[in-house]
């Protein structure tokens, strides 16, 4: 054990242990990424999605426009990205 990790939690946990409290990790879109933003439109911003062109799944909650400001991320929750296309028959 080292440093709070077992030997088995692998490469991958420990590198994240050492990354530090301010960031966190998500799964976006089915990704792990890091990042150090607070709410859904921090979020938004810092991927320069304009808010209003995309609707957001927060753990399997559809989220309304109105709460992207106010929703809080945590360390592992799921945040999908939904754009609409149209076009094509």
């Amino acid at each position: 054990m080292i440093n709070g990790l077992a030997d088995d939690d692998g490469p991958q946990k420990a590198i994240f242990f050492y990354l530090g409290v301010d960031g966190m990790r998500l799964k976006v879109n089915g990704k792990f990424e890091e990042f150090e933003k607070e709410t859904i439109h921090d979020l938004l911003v810092s991927k320069k999605i304009e808010p209003r062109m995309v609707s957001v799944e927060l753990n399997s909650k559809i989220l309304d426009r109105n709460e992207f400001e106010s929703s809080s991320l945590k360390e592992g929750d799921v945040v999908e990205f939904l754009f609409y296309m149209g076009g094509g028959k």
